[in-house]
């Protein structure tokens, strides 16, 4: 039912794009851009499809491409349906290959030469009568048979549209029982280029990172109520290192690594790991606030990354996105059982994928919430049902025993915890937004606050009773903490 609904949504959104283009509204944003990685990224990404089918999967250019002006987001969606077309076509054990290449000022459709992206696959092929059909709309060869990408006959046609938004040209090749070769090319230069849309992809170059990609796998609806909250809570792009969250992509294949980095780079500071092991290890030794792990790797595979970070008390509390091809319902499951977050299939869109990690740290923040208002309220009175309830519950008995002792320190409480001083740094601000020191502050300022209620004993007596050694550094924390005096409770 999910691949279904997966299917009707890239059905929709194509739909969608193909109207704004009847109507003139589908603008590009134009940029002087070297597509090196995005397009080996995205052609690394369907990797584990590859594999899942014994195909051959190759992408070829030369070492670095010249830029050209263009949209990288819908270059991205052009290359993403060519791809899925040759997959879709391939048999078992064929081979699907991306060529890229570039073309001297020779041709008089491209007098300052092109960029030559081929996609050849060695599956069925179609007839000559098929072929001169292939990019109506809606039109789809008789042969086509349901497989992940499903037939619409839309994709091919908006490939074409956005292929000559840009001023390029595409063309298919094919030959039944031999296969198929689309070729696309973009013209590399400005001549063909309006001044007005020079201007605007000139000031456009200060925008460094990736634009959000409007194409296949989230409705209209999806990009557009979420725009909103993704612009006013994002960090920025030009925001300290320091402020970004810190996420940890791990990936056996380093052009996905790459393509990924390219995405998400201008967002978050990111740490990468080669392999599931090292994966495991820099997540409880970071802390990092979010975590990206594909399935399909030697040694351990994501599945197993998965459930030793969630069954870690240091790292049960880091949002965790799995991404792979495998799209079946167990596949899923299995992911889910290991307490996986979030479940994407490759190739994906980068906006799902940045809507999906804004959306968890939305989460995250509402359980910081949450978790505040347990402890704060009522300290000992958490409910334990998950790895990081029982780990604060713990917490929280060790500072029932010792809040009282004024040396009781940070490093004290991360002894008793097992941990390093930065793992309970980075754990509690994740789970409370409260760093440790002010963590045991609290704690120590709630203990306070109910012992005045009970009028237990005088001022200075609670300030002593609860850990801290001068009344009147007590009761500044106190006032600061709660917005009124020790007095004011104790005479109330």
């Amino acid at each position: 039912m999910k691949e279904s609904a997966a299917r009707l949504l890239r059905l929709i959104n194509q739909i969608l794009d193909l109207s704004k283009l009847d109507a003139g509204q589908l603008r590009l944003s134009l940029r002087l851009t070297e597509l090196q990685t995005l397009l080996k990224g995205v052609t690394a990404s369907f990797s584990s499809l590859a594999d899942s089918r014994a195909i051959a999967l190759r992408f070829t250019a030369q070492e670095r491409l010249p830029a050209l002006y263009c949209d990288p987001a819908h270059v991205e969606t052009i290359l993403i349906n060519l791809l899925s077309n040759a997959f879709k076509f391939s048999q078992e054990g064929g081979s699907v290959e991306v060529r890229v290449a570039v073309l001297p000022p020779a041709l008089p459709a491209f007098p300052e030469g092109a960029l030559d992206i081929s996609v050849s696959d060695e599956g069925e092929g179609i007839t000559q009568e098929q072929l001169a059909h292939i990019f109506d709309r809606f039109y789809q060869a008789g042969h086509a048979r349901e497989s992940l990408w499903g037939g619409t006959g839309i994709g091919l046609a908006l490939t074409k549209e956005l292929v000559e938004l840009h001023g390029g040209s595409i063309t298919l090749e094919s030959r039944v029982g031999e296969g198929s070769t689309a070729r696309v090319r973009l013209p590399l230069g400005s001549r063909h280029l309006s001044p007005a849309q020079l201007q605007a992809a000139t000031d456009r170059q200060g925008d460094w990172s990736l634009p959000l990609t409007a194409a296949a796998g989230l409705t209209e609806t999806l990009a557009e109520a979420s725009a909103t909250d993704l612009n006013a809570t994002a960090v920025s792009a030009v925001a300290p290192a320091a402020v970004r969250p810190l996420l940890l992509l791990i990936e056996d294949n380093a052009d996905v690594r790459a393509y990924i980095r390219s995405i998400l780079a201008a967002d978050y500071r990111l740490l990468e790991a080669p392999d599931g092991e090292t994966g495991v290890r820099l997540a409880q030794q970071e802390i990092t606030d979010l975590i990206i792990s594909d399935v399909m790797m030697p040694g351990i595979d994501g599945y197993e990354v998965c459930r030793r970070l969630k069954q870690d008390e240091r790292s049960s509390h880091i949002p965790l996105i799995l991404l792979t091809a495998k799209a079946s319902v167990h596949s899923r499951l299995q992911g889910l059982e290991q307490q996986a977050d979030l479940y994407l299939s490759k190739p994906f869109v980068p906006q799902e994928l940045r809507l999906c990690l804004h959306n968890l740290l939305q989460a995250r923040l509402r359980l910081q919430e949450r978790y505040q208002k347990q402890v704060v309220l009522k300290p000992s009175e958490l409910a334990v049902s998950s790895v990081d309830e029982a780990f604060l519950k713990r917490l929280m008995g060790v500072l029932e025993i010792h809040h009282a002792r004024e040396s009781f320190s940070v490093e004290q409480l991360s002894l008793e915890m097992g941990m390093s001083r930065s793992q309970l740094h980075r754990k509690l601000e994740a789970l409370t937004n409260e760093s440790a020191s002010h963590f045991i502050r609290s704690f120590r300022l709630q203990r306070a606050m109910d012992l005045l209620q009970k009028k237990h004993a005088s001022i200075s007596e609670i300030a002593y009773m609860v850990g801290f050694s001068s009344p009147s550094y007590f009761t500044r924390c106190f006032l600061k903490h709660f917005g009124t005096t020790p007095s004011a409770v104790l005479e109330a």
